[in-house]
């Protein structure tokens, strides 16, 4: 079976369009993300999981980079 077409974007933006509803959830944001699905839903996992300090302490920390994507 091919692996699906998987969208351009860094990581973070593919997050943050997840985050902004326009893959879907469930299968339509899999079927969307195709192979990028799994690096893209740990991200989204993360965040899901992480105390709002500890998400402040890694943006300080330069891990989400400084694109307007992270805020």
């Amino acid at each position: 079976e091919p692996t699906p077409a998987a969208p351009e974007g860094t990581t973070l933006e593919l997050v943050a369009k997840v985050m902004q509803g326009e893959f879907g959830n469930g299968d339509d944001r899999k079927n969307a993300l195709g192979s990028r699905y799994d690096e893209v839903q740990s991200v989204i996992d993360h965040i899901a999981s992480t105390s709002v300090s500890d998400l402040a302490d890694e943006v300080i920390a330069g891990k989400y980079g400084d694109n307007p994507v992270r805020e």
